[in-house]
C-alpha cells in the first residue's frame, strides 16, 4: 500500500515527527503536540507540501528540503526553530513558504 497524503491535522499527536513514506506527496499534521527534528530524509521525491505549523519541533531546517525539487508549500511556523530556510540555488523559489514565530529553548 502507497500512502500519497496524510490529513492529521488537530488530533493531539505526540511523540517524534515521523520520516517521510517515500511515496508521500502532501502531508500535514499540524496543530499537533509533535517534537523531535523536521524530517530529514530525501526519500520522497514527489513531496509537494509539508504542514508542520504548531507543534514543538526543534532544531535547524535540514538542508535535504534542496532535495525534494517538487515541493511548493511549506509552513513550518508556530514551532521551535532556529536559523533560515537553506538556499538552494534553486532558479524558482519555493511558491509558498513560512518559518515566522519560531522560538528557540535554552
Amino acid at each position: 500500500m502507497s500512502m500519497e497524503v496524510l490529513f492529521l491535522q488537530s488530533n493531539h499527536l505526540t511523540g517524534l515527527v515521523p520520516q517521510l513514506p517515500r511515496t508521500i506527496v502532501f502531508l500535514d499534521i499540524s496543530r499537533n503536540c509533535l517534537s523531535g527534528f523536521v524530517p530529514s530524509n530525501s526519500q520522497a521525491p514527489s513531496l509537494e507540501a509539508v504542514v508542520l505549523f504548531s507543534n514543538c519541533i526543534i532544531g535547524a531546517i535540514p538542508r535535504s528540503f534542496c532535495q525534494w525539487s517538487n515541493l511548493r508549500l511549506l509552513d513550518l511556523s508556530n514551532n521551535h526553530l532556529v536559523g533560515q530556510l537553506p538556499d538552494c540555488g534553486r532558479k524558482e523559489p519555493r511558491r509558498w513558504h513560512n518559518t515566522s514565530n519560531n522560538t528557540s529553548r535554552a
